[in-house]
C-alpha cells in the first residue's frame, strides 16, 4: 500500500500566495471613487450599481424586452483589471471611475429614487467590458 505524503506548509504557502496577487479590496478601503450610485445601458438593458461607504453594493439589470430584473447583492471589490459585486459577478474594468467634463457633456442620468423623474448631469464615468460605460452624477 502507498502512502501519499501531504506537505501542508507548501500547500499554505500557495494559498497565501494566491490570495495576495488574486484577492480583490473592497473599494471602501482604497477606491471611494467607485461610491454611489452607477448607471448604464446596452440596446436591450438597463444597469444600475449602488456602492455605498461600507462597500455594500446592489447589481441590477433590467430588461427592456419585458425579461424581467437580474439582481445581486455583495461587498463591491476591485483590483486593477476587475471589479465585483459580491462572489458572482464580476466585470473587467477598462476605465476607471473618473471625473468628466461637464462643459462639453450632454449624458443625463436619473435620480436614484426610482420615484423620481429629475435628472441630473452625470459628473462620473467608467469604463466595464461587455457592459460600456456607466455614468453617476454628484447629488
Amino acid at each position: 500500500m502507498r502512502y501519499i505524503k501531504i506537505n501542508f506548509k507548501i500547500i499554505a504557502i500557495y494559498i497565501i500566495i494566491y490570495c495576495l496577487i488574486s484577492c480583490k479590496k473592497e473599494v471602501g478601503e482604497e477606491r471611494p471613487e467607485f461610491f454611489g450610485t452607477w448607471f448604464g445601458h446596452t440596446s436591450d438593458t438597463y444597469y444600475q450599481i449602488e456602492i455605498d461607504e461600507n462597500s455594500n453594493a446592489t447589481y441590477k439589470e433590467y430588461s427592456l424586452l419585458g425579461g424581467g430584473t437580474n439582481t445581486h447583492y455583495g461587498k463591491a471589490r476591485a483590483n486593477n483589471k476587475v471589479f465585483k459585486v459580491g462572489r458572482f459577478r464580476s466585470f473587467k474594468i477598462y476605465e476607471y471611475p473618473h471625473e468628466i467634463d461637464t462643459s462639453n457633456s450632454q449624458i443625463y442620468v436619473p435620480d436614484p429614487d426610482m420615484f423620481s423623474m429629475n435628472k441630473k448631469k452625470a459628473t462620473w464615468k467608467m469604463g466595464l467590458t461587455n457592459f460600456g460605460a456607466f455614468y453617476r452624477a454628484d447629488y
